[in-house]
């Protein structure tokens, strides 16, 4: 059984590598919305 339309194919049991990729996601957007509201406070 996989998971298809998005940009990974998981199968159930890559269930590690499906958790790590969701953290590094969650990281990724919580650093790109600092940079943007960080660059906002700036002169």
């Amino acid at each position: 059984m996989l998971m298809g339309g998005r940009k990974y194919e998981i199968s159930p049991e890559d269930h590690i590598f499906a958790a790590v990729q969701i953290f590094l996601d969650i990281v990724y957007i919580f650093w790109m919305l600092l940079s943007l509201f960080g660059s906002s406070n700036r002169d």
